[in-house]
């Protein structure tokens, strides 16, 4: 009985893991395009002419 309990036990384990893993990765990915989002929308704000251009730009094609 105790084996069972201890496989169930590093099953969990690994799950867990497993799920921690995963949980900071989406973590990254959502702080890497918040940032991102951040910097455009500075970007943008700085040089208003450029997007402009590229948006007319954009438009013609």
């Amino acid at each position: 009985m105790k084996l069972d309990h201890q496989t169930l036990e590093t099953g969990q384990a690994q799950r867990l893991l497993r799920a921690r893993r995963t949980a900071a990765v989406v973590g990254a990915i959502a702080l890497a395009v918040f940032v991102f989002s951040i910097a455009q929308m500075l970007w943008l704000q700085h040089h208003p002419q450029a997007h402009a251009r590229a948006v007319q730009e954009a438009l013609m094609q």
